[in-house]
């Protein structure tokens, strides 16, 4: 009795070992097959059930509602032509250069022992660029092209829209044309990834993907566009150093400036070491080499470089973009010294011009000639005043004949007889 107990434990006990070894590593198998695959075009996939192999009478793979494979036979006459290859071992398919029209559900009916068994469907995304594989910031440079997926299950789905900001821009499978991506826009209708072409700066903001399975509304999936001007111009290196007698080493200064107004972020290199910001500080020992500053300038989408290079001496060395600065201050000082001077000259020729002009006018009264004086029929010399007019010439009519006595005619008083000279 004890003994029959025994060997029936013992058989039970075999059983669900036999039952757990044959189980196990199909689950394990299983768990790493993938119903949903994302590829860029150009790829190759292989498409794999994960269904045992043992005993099987049918082998079909469809292509949506197309018969590709018949056991182990690939049909030929359809869009795969020469791109199939079938494992005839496991039922494996490979899709080789795959195309956009190549996105789809793909499905692998099979029997064992004439008894069917379930559908296995794999969802292939086929992306005509570098697929973003569901990320949700995105940057991009102008004239790029970027595909926006949603990366949900495309089964069932009876509504799906896409959204830039507040704009609706697809309904369903149409692409709606009156905004400012005309032209531009293109829309998988399998797995209604969208895809932007030729973006421009405005092309910036979020992307939303509204969708409805079965007239339930499922999560919004929102996406984040960042586009980017390139950079095309080399940032612009100034640097000066100082001597330091007492260490015999050179402390150089290092700024680093892009000339475009994008947002930009700044690195330096030096020999093995790498520094981020715009301006840099650095020792240079006496007995060092030349040492060579590589400032570079990103964004998300480009970078551009500029290098100087720098040796320690013990004078104090500035680049040519700080000479050409002093260069520049001093010619203007120079050329503001010669203007002022040239206005100084020509404000003292002037009152020279007009001092000499005023002597001229005062000889009319200092210059003392003689002037005949006619009496009737005779005449006579005798001296005049420095106020009268000089080289007065032709007859002299009888009258005033200084400047103080025409201007005071009436205080002229008549002739003395005293015979002392009368003093006015």
């Amino acid at each position: 009795m004890v003994a029959g107990r025994f060997r029936y434990l013992i058989c039970l006990l075999t059983c669900i070992t036999v039952l757990m070894l044959w189980a196990f590593p199909h689950d394990v198998e299983a768990s790493s097959c993938q119903r949903v695959i994302h590829k860029k075009v150009g790829d190759t996939v292989e498409l794999s059930s994960c269904l045992p192999t043992e005993w099987i009478t049918v082998a079909k793979w469809r292509y949506r509602e197309l018969i590709i494979t018949k056991d182990s036979v690939v049909l030929e006459k359809n869009q795969f032509k020469d791109r199939l290859f079938l494992n005839p071992t496991n039922f494996s398919l490979t899709v080789r250069r795959l195309t956009l029209q190549d996105s789809g559900d793909f499905r692998f009916v099979s029997e064992v022992n004439d008894t069917q068994r379930e559908t296995v469907t794999i969802t292939l995304h086929v992306h005509d660029v570098e697929a973003s594989s569901c990320q949700r910031v995105i940057h991009k440079k102008v004239g790029d092209t970027v595909e926006l997926s949603s990366c949900l299950p495309t089964e069932w789905v009876s509504l799906a829209r896409w959204k830039y900001r507040e704009l609706i821009i697809t309904k369903d499978s149409v692409v709606l044309e009156k905004n400012q991506f005309k032209d531009r826009l293109f829309l998988n209708t399998t797995n209604f990834s969208l895809t932007v072409r030729r973006l421009t700066l405005q092309d910036s903001g979020d992307f939303s993907f509204l969708s409805e399975v079965n007239e339930t509304q499922r999560g919004t999936v929102t996406i984040t566009l960042h586009v980017h001007e390139p950079i095309t111009k080399q940032p612009v290196l100034t640097s000066n150093s100082t001597w330091n007698a007492s260490t015999k080493s050179c402390m150089v200064f290092l700024d680093c400036s892009a000339t475009s107004d994008s947002s930009v972020t700044y690195s330096w290199t030096v020999g093995n070491q790498t520094i981020s910001g715009s301006r840099l500080r650095h020792i240079i020992g006496g007995q060092d080499e030349e040492t060579r500053f590589t400032c570079t300038i990103h964004n998300f989408v480009s970078n551009q470089s500029a290098s100087e290079t720098v040796k320690c001496s013990n004078t104090t060395h500035e680049s040519s973009v700080d000479f050409i600065f002093i260069l520049s201050v001093a010619g203007g000082s120079c050329l503001m010294i010669a203007i002022l001077v040239g206005i100084a000259i020509s404000v003292c020729h002037h009152k020279q011009n007009q001092a000499g002009s005023d002597s001229n006018d005062l000889t009319v009264y200092a210059d003392i000639s003689e002037v005949a004086t006619e009496a009737g029929n005779s005449f006579c010399t005798s001296p005049r005043s420095v106020y009268e007019t000089a080289n007065r010439v032709g007859p002299v009519i009888p009258g005033p004949q200084t400047v103080y006595d025409k201007i005071q005619l009436s205080r002229v008083r008549k002739p003395s007889v005293s015979p002392y000279q009368e003093v006015s």
